[in-house]
């Protein structure tokens, strides 16, 4: 529904970077649900025309951990809830605007305000190919709040992604409804979006951390299924299935875990993570 990725948290820190967001082997990370709900809707749209798609979005982003125990709010760890705009033009470009404010329930960090702007190519349309890469980028502004990052600096900072969807789309081979995406990416930034100056990546507390402007680098692989069986008037479903694999370039990423409680050290700090993906959704 082109609602964009909310929960940077989830996917700078917690899911990329600490076993209590992932879903990987870690049997801490066995109990852990994440629920995106939004709703887009097209104002305008014309494939002929010089501005050819404008459509806005909305939506919530929750994160459930059945082991947090809060005693006021249970296993209600994040909340985040997001608005944006997307607008198509020249028919292969794609810019949007995204505004989303990260809530913790049980209180864990301040209000994160935050805005991003995108801009994406579809070469699957311009060249008809089965196969396209889908470049993109994405500017996130921090706007204000505590680190999205947990160590870095809080508010008035950013940091850029940089990123492809490689997809097959195999009906247009042999007219079966199976999409495969490969979304790769790498985050880059000033060396204060990511540390702010706090120490602890080594043996002691006070050893500093390494600077660096990259931040996490991620790959994985979807599979997507077109439900041609619901009638069209019920809306496009479909079901996917698949793996995302993070790895945490920079090293304060390691040491915000020990922060979030998802690693007892910076020594124990997990720096690849693998996470697994299943979903039911439809659009119009």
């Amino acid at each position: 529904m082109g609602i964009g990725r909310v929960g940077r948290r989830y996917v700078g820190v917690q899911a990329a970077a600490a076993p209590a967001a992932g879903r990987t082997r870690h049997p801490r990370l066995l109990r852990r649900f994440i629920l995106e709900r939004g709703l887009a809707f097209d104002l305008y749209k014309d494939r002929y025309s010089a501005i050819n798609l404008v459509s806005v979005y909305f939506g919530t982003w929750n994160d459930l951990w059945s082991q947090q125990n809060s005693t006021t709010v249970g296993s209600w760890n994040e909340f985040d809830w997001f608005v944006g705009v997307n607008v198509g033009f020249a028919q292969y470009w794609k810019a949007g605007l995204q505004y989303v404010v990260f809530l913790s329930p049980p209180g864990n960090f301040a209000q994160e305000r935050n805005l991003e702007l995108s801009l994406f190519f579809d070469d699957g349309s311009l060249t008809g190919s089965a196969l396209s890469i889908n470049p993109y980028v994405k500017w996130f502004n921090a706007i204000s709040g505590d680190s999205t990052v947990v160590v870095g600096k809080q508010g008035r900072t950013y940091d850029v992604e940089i990123g492809m969807i490689p997809t097959l789309a195999l009906k247009k081979l042999n007219g079966v409804p199976l999409t495969f995406l490969a979304p790769t990416w790498v985050t880059v930034g000033p060396t204060t979006y990511w540390n702010r100056g706090v120490t602890g990546c080594g043996l002691v507390a006070t050893t500093p951390c390494g600077l660096s402007n990259a931040g996490v680098f991620s790959t994985g692989l979807t599979a997507k299924l077109a439900l041609e069986a619901v009638p069209p008037r019920w809306g496009n479903w479909y079901v996917k299935a698949g793996f995302q694999y993070y790895h945490l370039i920079n090293d304060s990423l390691l040491l915000a875990q020990t922060f979030t409680g998802t690693a007892t050290s910076f020594v124990t700090a997990h720096r690849d993570v693998w996470t697994w993906i299943a979903g039911l959704g439809f659009n119009f």
